[in-house]
């Protein structure tokens, strides 16, 4: 512990001088020090404290890193040590937790690296890496590393091929998922166990069975001694006492309605990067996406009392960003839209019929989209229906504040 203080002590004092002073020794001094926080972080013998006040140290200093002459050295140091780490560790799936807060911490300084071109020669060992992860991470880490991933995609355009090849995959198998779960994801969940620790509890078979975060309360029954005047060599009498304890279980980035409304977005950068090269693979996702866009929950499942309103606004959000991104690559996969029209007029319907009054963006979201379709080559697919867009509840809603902001959007 004394040699943690000392190597703490010692970067933030050399961090904390001019960086005028960059003279080689300067210089060498800083990246030993770096180098001892680094290798820190990575060592399980340390304690949790200390990783993680190593880690805070390094973040907090990762802008003036980037000013030194010798920055991609540091930049090297922490992709061999703190991405072979998260590779090499388990994901965590419950919060609070120490282990959890070090991954999501390690995972922010790639987040926080500035955008240079020191960078750009490390962007593949970066992402390849991050790639692999999110397709086994908790929800709140994967939502992390997908803005890692775009931002980097973004601004260096890297070749990626294999990898976004399998992300693609990925998220295929993501939607797919989606309409054989679709009787779990809007009810709302407690997981309720009578234990002694949280490390006693089998946590996959609640993980499997959730889409977000959910509450866990665990219930521990401790005896406190009875006091009694007479005194006897006997065991003294205990009352049970019942102290619970609530901890969040974090879904599986696989599962998660949250992550799955952020890969339109993801999927148009990567469609725009590699369409020549990977354009049968953007294509299967077409009739995919048109299936999801008509999934919705049963009229049983919106009057169940446990019926999640703010999952079900999640769900919709991430349908109609799906269906913001069909319009866009609509012209290029204009076969695979005709052999699926009946599922695109269907979802627009279904989306407009089911998105609450309230919820004015993502009306104008749908309706936005949906005009895309109407004034382009598949207008004729609209004709039979073309009574159903003079219904104002239809398209504004009932909500007054809907009507006002999307009179002029139609």
């Amino acid at each position: 512990m004394a040699n943690n203080v000392v190597v703490e002590t010692h970067y933030t004092q050399n961090m904390n001088r001019s960086l005028a002073a960059d003279s080689e020794t300067y210089q060498q001094c800083n990246y030993q020090t770096f180098q001892m926080l680094v290798l820190s972080v990575v060592d399980p013998l340390n304690t949790d404290e200390v990783r993680l006040k190593h880690l805070h140290n390094i973040a907090e200093n990762i802008e003036i890193l980037s000013t030194l002459p010798n920055y991609a050295v540091y930049i090297d140091l922490l992709v061999k040590n703190l991405l072979r780490s998260l590779i090499e560790t388990d994901t965590v799936f419950i919060i609070p937790s120490n282990a959890q807060t070090i991954r999501k911490q390690m995972i922010e300084i790639f987040h926080r690296l500035p955008i240079t071109e020191a960078l750009r020669g490390f962007v593949k060992d970066i992402l390849s890496p991050m790639f692999k992860l999110l397709t086994k991470e908790n929800e709140e880490n994967a939502l992390l590393l997908l803005r890692i991933i775009v931002e980097y995609m973004k601004q260096f355009r890297p070749q990626m091929i294999m990898e976004v090849r399998e992300f693609l995959q990925f998220v295929h198998n993501v939607y797919r998922q989606k309409a054989s779960a679709l009787d779990q994801i809007f009810l709302t969940k407690t997981f309720s166990h009578p234990t002694i620790t949280i490390n006693e509890i089998d946590l996959s078979t609640i993980i499997e069975q959730i889409c977000t975060s959910v509450k866990l309360i665990v219930k521990k029954i401790q005896n406190f001694p009875v006091q009694s005047s007479i005194t006897t060599d006997e065991a003294t009498n205990s009352t049970p006492h019942i102290v619970t304890d609530t901890f969040t279980i974090l879904s599986r980035a696989s599962h998660s309605v949250k992550l799955l409304a952020e890969f339109p977005v993801a999927i148009v950068l990567l469609y725009q990067l590699c369409r020549q090269s990977l354009q049968a693979e953007f294509g299967e996702l077409v009739p995919l996406f048109l299936r999801y866009l008509t999934l919705q929950p049963s009229k049983e499942q919106k009057n169940d009392p446990k019926f999640n309103m703010e999952i079900y606004i999640e769900f919709l959000t991430t349908q109609a960003k799906t269906l913001s991104f069909l319009a866009f690559v609509g012209k290029t996969y204009q076969e695979q839209l005709a052999l699926n029209s009946d599922l695109l007029v269907l979802a627009i319907f279904q989306l407009l019929d089911g998105c609450p009054p309230e919820n004015v963006q993502l009306r104008k979201d749908i309706i936005v989209a949906a005009r895309h379709f109407v004034s382009s080559d598949f207008r004729t697919l609209f004709i039979p229906h073309v009574k159903r867009f003079f219904d104002e509840n239809l398209l504004l809603s009932t909500g007054y504040t809907s009507r006002e902001a999307l009179e002029f959007v139609i």
